[in-house]
């Protein structure tokens, strides 16, 4: 997937995600298990249009609150990317009826990824799981899944790091999650899950 955020201003970043938002509405048949709710991803939109407008007077608790809110549009864009990917399985049409760009296929390609090992889970903060495992030789990124309940084996992307590590927030307090991850690779590649984990959140 072809996101180019970072190249992005603030505006042209708001724009982007109103076409795929509007992309995704107009095509929820083909992609009905979006994992984010659209009404979350429009509220954010809406909260980084409103940011921006707020930061021309260059204040810098306004810079600062902006940045905040287009750092969760990109968290927003790169895991609804990685759903779209999935769906599209290298379909160039499906992709662009999400309202994204297809990804260039010019990199090498290795035979396949390894599972990510010593995937390990804890809890330094309230409603807050730390995860770190190793990383995986040629992986892009990696895909975070959590589920509540492991024996109706209900699996959710929650996050994608490219890092051997990420936090996953606004968990309950008391509950018991499990994790596990993959690695992403070029051209649609991507390895087995690794092992589920589980902790009780303090």
């Amino acid at each position: 997937m072809k996101h180019e955020l970072k190249r992005k201003s603030a505006g042209d970043l708001v724009l982007y995600a109103k076409k795929v938002s509007s992309s995704l509405k107009l095509n929820a048949a083909t992609f009905p298990n979006l994992p984010i709710l659209m009404k979350d991803f429009d509220l954010h939109i809406d909260d980084l249009e409103k940011a921006q407008v707020n930061t021309f007077g260059g204040a810098v608790i306004e810079t600062a609150i902006r940045d905040e809110k287009r750092a969760k549009i990109e968290s927003d864009l790169r895991l609804i990317g990685y759903y779209v990917a999935q769906v599209a399985n290298g379909n160039k049409v499906i992709i662009q009826s999400a309202g994204m760009t297809p990804k260039s296929k010019n990199a090498g390609r290795v035979a396949a990824l390894s599972t990510p090992a010593n995937l390990m889970v804890s809890t330094p903060k309230s409603a807050q799981a730390d995860l770190k495992w190793n990383k995986v030789d040629y992986a892009r990124t990696y895909q975070v899944e959590i589920c509540e309940d492991i024996t109706g084996e209900i699996w959710k992307p929650v996050a994608h790091s490219t890092a051997g590590k990420t936090k996953v927030t606004h968990l309950k307090e008391g509950s018991k999650y499990w994790f596990r991850v993959k690695a992403l690779g070029t051209q649609g590649m991507d390895s087995n899950y690794s092992s589920p984990v589980s902790v009780i959140i303090q």
